[in-house]
């Protein structure tokens, strides 16, 4: 299985790192597409690819963070994507649902993004709320679909084909299969075969109580930690939802992961 993204470096795994290894081992997890989000993590990022083979790391500025970043910020990221070649850039976009964040200013961050990508030959994960006309601009303005992987995909059911025909790919994540939040799960049934890839976001977007078979303690915040070992139950879920077996789509995404990276390192 791939999970082609999520946060292992984040805090809420500290304690429990060695342990949600050896049970994504033990799952058969063989790539673990682990994202960046601000210059304050990068470095976790950076070890976690030196430590584990299984880890393609990627490393950009979250459209939440890019008002904190530093004045080299730009310098650093550089750095970080020469040091580690089979690095993409990630998790980066747009996003018009987090309030008290200049649109203008994601927007340049994310153009500055798009460019070292294209320039280094990277592929691009993309993280996009309620800005999806403005995302496809930038995809046909920069000519970079064939390297993008909009993650997570909540846009609408109709764009799904436009999307396509500039060559993105399009992930799912466990969270769309709560009941409240159904409705995200249509575009998935139009989604071709060769463009689908499946991801936990953990420890974020956590799952349905059915689907949770794995747990790490819930933060002092009261949130639901997502177990990255809960991509098992995410591909039992969308094998379902599509009417396959899920040894058929495991294998299909492992195949789409490759093409996706071998694209992002040809445009």
């Amino acid at each position: 299985m791939i999970d082609c993204h999520n946060h292992l470096q984040d805090e809420a795994f500290a304690d429990h790192l060695e342990e949600i290894v050896d049970e994504l081992r033990n799952l058969g997890v063989c790539h673990w597409g682990v994202n960046g989000t601000s210059e304050e993590d990068w470095e976790r990022v950076a070890i976690l690819a030196d430590r584990y083979p299984e880890v393609t790391p990627f490393f950009g500025l979250h459209p939440w963070k890019c008002e904190q970043r530093s004045a080299d910020w730009f310098s650093k990221l550089r750095d970080y994507l020469e040091q580690f070649p089979d690095a993409g850039l990630g998790e980066v976009g747009l996003d018009k649902w987090i309030r008290n964040v200049d649109f203008g200013e994601q927007d340049l961050v994310f153009r500055k993004q798009m460019e070292v990508a294209l320039e280094l030959k990277r592929p691009l994960l993309v993280h996009c709320l309620q800005a999806w006309g403005i995302m496809k601009e930038r995809i046909e303005e920069y000519d970079c679909g064939g390297s993008v992987l909009l993650h997570s995909y909540g846009g609408p059911l109709e764009m799904v084909s436009g999307f396509e025909k500039l060559g993105a790919c399009f992930s799912i994540s466990g969270y769309f299969f709560k009941p409240e939040k159904s409705k995200k799960l249509k575009p998935f049934l139009e989604v071709a075969p060769d463009r689908l890839l499946v991801e936990t976001d953990a420890p974020d977007m956590s799952l349905p109580e059915s689907l949770r078979r794995f747990r790490v303690e819930t933060l002092e915040s009261g949130n639901e930690v997502n177990h990255p070992a809960n991509i098992s139950a995410v591909y039992q879920a969308v094998a379902e939802l599509r009417g396959i077996a899920v040894n058929d789509l495991q294998i299909q995404a492992e195949a789409n992961w490759n093409e996706w990276l071998a694209r992002g390192r040809t445009c």
